[in-house]
């Protein structure tokens, strides 16, 4: 199974559906000079396994995984703009299913989670959206 569809899957659903912030993709710089609010997106496959049995092209494989989404507002800008931003994050993939090249990719309930300021200059809140996406090989 294709981790590398899923992410496609969730890159292309994310730069087509948040413009509340910057976002920043994971393993690639970005430079946070403007001291704005801005996400960082990465994908995490998990687990796999075989569904079913049968020949080549029939059996269906599954992945799950995890879409994290990683929410930093300025340091002492208050609680309320990381919370509404938090919400609106998660409500990019919670609940939602996504066309990927190897077939829907389903997203659970999300995990929001305040971790405070980093001691950077950033508040940080975590956002994980686990997914499950099924694959006939």
């Amino acid at each position: 199974m294709s981790l590398e569809a899923i992410r496609r899957a969730v890159e292309a659903h994310a730069a087509a559906s948040w413009s509340e912030t910057p976002l920043a993709w994971d393993n690639l710089t970005y430079d946070a000079a403007a001291r704005g609010p801005w996400l960082r997106i990465s994908v995490s496959g998990s687990t796999g396994r075989q569904v079913t049995l049968g020949a080549p092209e029939g059996r269906i494989f599954r992945r799950r995984g995890q879409v994290r989404l990683q929410l930093f507002v300025p340091a002492n800008s208050g609680p309320s703009e990381a919370a509404g931003l938090a919400d609106r994050a998660a409500s990019l993939f919670e609940g939602r299913s996504l066309e990927s090249t190897i077939g829907p990719v389903s997203f659970a309930a999300a995990d929001i989670t305040e971790t405070g300021a980093d001691g950077h200059g950033w508040r940080l809140t975590l956002i994980t959206v686990p997914f499950q996406a099924d694959e006939s090989v």
